[in-house]
């Protein structure tokens, strides 16, 4: 999420550059300073997402409900803007949430790993399949049947019928006039126009 804001590489050069290391320690030292100075910039520019989100949300209801509105003004379409930056911010720090937690806790050996496993296992085995008639199917010879005949069906040609019943209601754009010169063969001279 941080890495989209233009002022992130800044921040960072500026932190960096304002300790100089000569050993180990210093640059743990350097590393932890940059730690704490994001800390802090994390809060003071990217602020609480879920207060700002409802803040702009406040803003645009109250600029909606304007009297005398014909259409959305340009703080409006900003506001508006503001809230989908802020709502894919949102997104993002969820992401990067649930991958902290399956780091943390899914890569060992644990039970909350076992069972993650065992659940989308459960979820992705397809137990029965229905026939056209309504009638279920639990026989897996049988069920592998249908699901070649259905992706067979389903990229066979049937071939096109009625296509001049069609073609009688589409408009014609190119006359016949239009079609001879079109059709017409190539001559000497509009060849080498056309090359030279």
């Amino acid at each position: 999420m941080w890495d989209r804001h233009p002022e992130l590489k800044p921040t960072v050069a500026t932190c960096w550059q304002t300790v100089v290391a000569t050993t180990v320690g210093d640059v743990n030292r350097k590393l932890g300073a940059l730690s704490d100075e994001l800390g802090k910039w994390g809060v003071d520019t990217l602020g609480n997402v879920k207060k700002e989100i409802k803040k702009l949300k406040n803003e645009l209801d109250r600029l909606r409900n304007l009297p005398g509105r014909v259409g959305p003004s340009l703080l409006e379409i900003n506001v508006n803007d503001k809230l989908v930056e802020l709502y894919h911010r949102e997104e993002i720090m969820w992401r990067q949430r649930s991958r902290v937690q399956w780091l943390s806790e899914g890569d060992k050996n644990s039970k909350y790993f076992h069972q993650r496993a065992s659940m989308r296992r459960r979820k992705n085995i397809v137990r029965t399949l229905t026939r056209q008639d309504g009638q279920a199917i639990d026989d897996r010879v049988e069920m592998q049947n249908m699901v070649d005949d259905f992706y067979k069906n389903l990229y066979t040609s049937k071939g096109v019928q009625g296509m001049d019943h069609v073609l009688n209601h589409v408009p014609r754009k190119v006359t016949p006039a239009m079609n001879g010169i079109l059709t017409a063969e190539f001559e000497p001279e509009e060849v080498k126009k056309a090359l030279f």
